[in-house]
């Protein structure tokens, strides 16, 4: 296919495919990613996909850019600590969005038959998944007389805890406890979380809606945790044009969730 006239010089890639990647499929889901190795021209933010089964983990861990999460389908409980020694726990649905500080140790276990699939966005163009910082990587390489003592166990219980491999994402059975119920028995030993983590935008009005279709823009005004990043959810009916547009301040990360459309940069 030959360039439109208008082109002019040289236009790096400003596209990539989640497809194209390598997939890590171990038991209990699956992950891909689209860093500055696979698309240099983005420099400032990276992308995870990733899917659990019912039930699975992705396992406690933390990494130094701050992790922002988009649920595709299925629904899923996460769970932070806050540098404050708060723990926030909470249900996220297809559509809701949560924000995990750089920092800050978190995981995600899925819920329901199906699991589920969601979209990570950092804001760190060369992070990786392959170099997170995983509890049981940390439990492995410290001695166990060591973690008798810190943790009060028996020498029985520490035999228990996983060796060879991290554990990375793992197959589990779904919590007993119910949402509540995890948050009432938390609150007997931890802080109480200042601010949410989470945001149901799935059930937020658009913040702009007409006949060529929708947008929920979510920014720190309405979602407090994202004070490094905003996001709009767009909707764009057949035929119709997101207007002719350019960020000063800002560079912008897309992903499709469904649907084709044609997409052009002038860099």
């Amino acid at each position: 296919m030959l360039p439109p006239p208008t082109d002019h010089g040289v236009v790096e890639p400003f596209w990539y495919s989640f497809d194209l990647t390598h997939r890590r499929v171990q038991e209990g889901g699956w992950t891909h990613q689209v860093t500055s190795r696979e698309l240099p021209v983005s420099k400032d933010v990276a992308g995870v996909n990733m899917r659990l089964t019912k039930g699975s983990f992705r396992e406690l861990h933390w990494h130094l850019a701050d992790e922002w999460g988009l649920m595709l389908t299925g629904k899923a409980r996460v769970t932070l600590f806050t540098p404050d020694g708060a723990m926030f726990v909470d249900d996220v649905c297809a559509g809701d969005l949560w924000l995990f500080p750089a920092g800050s140790p978190h995981s995600i276990q899925a819920l329901g038959e199906d699991g589920c699939e969601f979209l990570l966005v950092f804001n760190q163009g060369d992070f990786s998944e392959e170099s997170t910082l995983l509890l049981s990587d940390w439990l492995k390489h410290t001695p166990p007389e060591i973690l008798r003592q810190n943790f009060g166990l028996s020498a029985e219980a520490i035999q228990h805890l996983p060796k060879g491999k991290p554990l990375y994402i793992f197959p589990s059975d779904e919590p007993v406890k119910s949402l509540e119920q995890e948050i009432a028995e938390l609150g007997r030993y931890a802080a109480k979380p200042k601010m949410s983590y989470t945001f149901k935008a799935s059930t937020m009005k658009p913040t702009w809606e007409g006949e060529t279709g929708s947008a929920k823009v979510i920014d720190s005004k309405i979602f407090e945790a994202a004070a490094k990043i905003a996001a709009a959810i767009v909707t764009i009916k057949p035929g119709c044009i997101r207007e002719l547009h350019w960020h000063p301040n800002g560079a912008e990360w897309q992903y499709w969730i469904k649907g084709k459309g044609r997409m052009t940069v002038f860099p």
